[in-house]
């Protein structure tokens, strides 16, 4: 499935006043539109930025905007990464409608700072690293990245292809198994988690006695993001 036809769909709902509040009561959408933020594709992000500025015009979606997982992380990032003005231009206009009495100063309008995001997502979520084996092509990238979006708790992720790692933004009470066990459901891939001890050596932790084996079809794939835009689904008829 490719994702900026469903993003420009989900922005062009959001264009229009009468569908605000019902998409962002759909907690599925909002994750999405969240994990779009970190895509390598600038035009997805772009759109997603459209698509949520939209969203926080309307007053009463700005306190779920503005706690939802990741949202103010991912707009920082965004703010910060400059790889392009206008993006970074509307995840500061994000920011300021959910957060106005938060706006940066002319000192401090590169959006960083140890106050300025003091925001939920500090306090529930936590990184977690995992160390693939399997993992030799992109296609077997974008079978873990499936699985993850399928994992409730994921926020976004990071791949280290020549080290073979997964870095994953989640909530704190995601267990590490769980992530594992994805990576595990694709038949052929495993993983552990990466742990850091005090005096900076790497320990891998194994959980594959939890982990399923089945063998992850196309199908299988295309069904999984299908699961993410469930939300979109159930709200295309009211927008008809």
């Amino acid at each position: 499935m490719e994702v900026l036809p469903v993003v420009r769909q989900l922005r062009d709902l959001a264009s229009d006043p009468v569908n605000r509040a019902t998409i962002v009561k759909d907690q599925s959408c909002l994750q999405s539109l969240v994990l779009f933020l970190d895509n390598k594709d600038n035009e997805v992000v772009k759109t997603s930025l459209q698509a949520l500025k939209d969203l926080a015009q309307y007053p009463g979606n700005r306190p779920t905007m503005r706690s939802e997982l990741g949202m103010l992380e991912s707009l920082k990032a965004i703010a910060d990464r400059g790889e392009s003005q206008m993006c970074v231009q509307m995840a500061r206009e994000v920011h300021q409608l959910l957060l106005p009495s938060a706006t940066p100063s002319k000192h401090a309008s590169s959006m960083t700072g140890g106050a300025f995001f003091k925001s939920g997502f500090m306090k529930n979520a936590r990184v977690l690293t995992l160390q693939i084996y399997g993992m030799t092509d992109m296609s077997c990238r974008k079978l873990i990245e499936a699985e993850l979006l399928s994992v409730s708790g994921v926020v976004s992720f990071t791949f280290n292809m020549p080290r073979q790692r997964c870095i994953i933004r989640c909530k704190a009470d995601l267990k590490p198994a769980m992530l594992c066990n994805a990576v595990g459901t694709t038949g052929f891939m495993s993983a552990k988690q990466v742990v850091k001890k005090d005096n900076g050596e790497e320990t891998l932790i194994s959980f594959e006695e939890n982990q399923e084996k089945k063998v992850l079809s196309p199908e299988k794939s295309d069904e999984v993001r299908l699961y993410l835009f469930s939300g979109l689904r159930s709200f295309l008829s009211f927008s008809v």
